[in-house]
């Protein structure tokens, strides 16, 4: 009898450290025209990578920084 073993790979725990537009904006409810509006005014920071523009978790934490001040 043969038996069927599989080997496992374990994922590594992992957290997000940048988020691409599309994924930054779902998760504020944000539109695309206005994400692009903050970029430009620097009040979101993101990065470049190739093609490719991501919000890094540093500009996320700076963005919702900023919304904490401005409600307050």
């Amino acid at each position: 009898m043969t038996t069927n073993t599989r080997s496992t790979k374990q994922v590594p725990d992992v957290t997000r450290r940048a988020w691409s537009i599309d994924e930054w904006r779902a998760m504020y409810g944000l539109g695309r025209n206005s994400v692009y509006n903050l970029i430009a005014s620097g009040d979101l920071l993101t990065v470049k990578i190739g093609r490719r523009r991501l919000v890094t978790e540093e500009g996320d934490e700076l963005f919702r920084k900023t919304l904490h001040e401005a409600s307050a």
